[in-house]
Order: C-alpha cells, then sequence, then structure tokens
C-alpha cells in the first residue's frame, strides 16, 4: 500500500499528459484507498508514508468520480484523531467546504460527509468561514461561525 501512497503524487504530476487514462486510474485507485482506509492500520500508514498531502491536492482537480472518491477516503481519515492534525495542516476543510460549490450534486454531498468529522474533530478553538453568493443556495455574505473544543 505505501508504493500506492507514494505514486499518488507521480500520478498527479503527469495528469495533464495522459488526460482520460490518467483520470480513471487515478479514481480507482482512490477508491481503493477510501475503502482501505476504514481500517485503523491502514490509516496509520497512510499517515505515516505521507499520502495524506497528494490525496488531499487530488480536491484541485475537476474529475466528478474522483473528487467522489478523495471525498470519501478523507471521510475515513478524518474520523482518526491521529490523522486531524495532518488534515488541519494541509487546509483540509476548505477544500472540502469549496467543493460543496460543485455542479455535481454527489461531489457535493460527499464532501459535506466528509466535513462532518473534520468539524467534529477540530482542535482549534474556532473556524470560520465566509461563504460568498452561490447560486444555488443563495447565500450572501454569510458569516458562519463554528465552535471546536481542543481534544
Amino acid at each position: 500500500m505505501p508504493l500506492i501512497c507514494r505514486k499518488l503524487d507521480l500520478i498527479r504530476n503527469t495528469w495533464g499528459c495522459y488526460g482520460w487514462v490518467i483520470s480513471q486510474v487515478v479514481t480507482h485507485v482512490v477508491g481503493a484507498l477510501a475503502e482501505l482506509s476504514s481500517d485503523v492500520n491502514a490509516r496509520n500508514t497512510l499517515r505515516t508514508s505521507g499520502a495524506l498531502e497528494p490525496l488531499i491536492l487530488l480536491l484541485n482537480m475537476t474529475h466528478p468520480p474522483l473528487l467522489r472518491n478523495t471525498a470519501k477516503a478523507l471521510t475515513q481519515l478524518a474520523a482518526d484523531p491521529q490523522c486531524t492534525p495532518f488534515l488541519e495542516e494541509l487546509d483540509v476543510m476548505r477544500l472540502l467546504w469549496s467543493q460543496l460549490k460543485s455542479e455535481d450534486a454527489d461531489v457535493q454531498a460527499e464532501a459535506a460527509w466528509a466535513l462532518c468529522p473534520c468539524i467534529t474533530n477540530a482542535t482549534v478553538r474556532t473556524i470560520q468561514w465566509n461563504l460568498g453568493y452561490t447560486s444555488k443556495t443563495g447565500l450572501k455574505n454569510l458569516d458562519v461561525e463554528l465552535r471546536g473544543t481542543y481534544k
């Protein structure tokens, strides 16, 4: 499994060269990581092998199935208190929050599910987001403040 994790960064970097084929491969690899991340040992391996950063960087892609699988994996990882500090350091909540603006309803749903354990296990005292206007929700300049406790 660590080999797969190390290859995520290589695949992400070669995405532009191979387009659709790479997107399908990466989507399936991340889907497998999402399934594996339900196991504590697999989560520890992902955390210690440095796979969290390349996984989170995939949230910057635009392929909806990949975004869904990435959010599924992050849902499992965010539920693990040992992974939470790494996820916060890599700004995963902001990236997941931006997925709520996606055109794909399934991407939105997976991002929302992934945000739940991120917020629940947050180690920061206050998390603030300034939500701009979105045509889907009709929200204008809404400040949302979520208060967490130190774990």
